[in-house]
């Protein structure tokens, strides 16, 4: 069996909501359906041994091309994950197009001016690196090796 073999077989099921999907390629967020146009998820099996544990076999498209088949299996899907890129450069265009779709919120974007002080910056569990090092990042103490413990 090949993928283009599987590529030509007829999905049970064909979705955009790609959330299951993002952590095979190793995207950590949530996207709203409604925000993807370009990718479909082809299921071709689903099997559930006892509500928990099933089997997945799918196929990733962008823009109407094959990309991908990915497996999924084992409890809640996850115990078993694998992909099989056929088509790296469309790959690599859909990845580039599903972050383009990841809106960050400015609140959640914490900056810092260059120029502003900030204590922070050199502080590790209410300790300054000034305590340890001065100014031209010499040491002040002997370090404690993780052998030396």
């Amino acid at each position: 069996m090949n993928a283009n073999q599987i590529y030509q077989w007829q999905p049970i099921k064909i979705e955009k909501d790609l959330y299951s999907f993002l952590d095979l390629i190793d995207i950590d967020t949530y996207l709203p359906m409604s925000d993807n146009e370009k990718v479909e998820l082809k299921y071709y099996t689903y099997h559930s041994f006892d509500g928990e544990r099933s089997f997945n076999l799918f196929s990733v498209w962008f823009d109407n091309k094959p990309v991908m088949i990915c497996q999924t299996a084992g409890r809640g899907g996850r115990d078993h994950r694998e992909t099989f890129i056929t088509d790296v450069p469309l790959y690599k265009d859909m990845v580039s197009y599903i972050r383009s779709l990841i809106q960050v919120e400015e609140d959640a974007i914490s900056s810092l001016d260059p120029e502003e002080d900030c204590k922070d910056l050199t502080e590790f569990y209410g300790e300054s690196v000034t305590d340890y090092y001065d100014p031209n990042l010499k040491p002040k103490i002997q370090s404690r090796r993780y052998c030396d413990v």
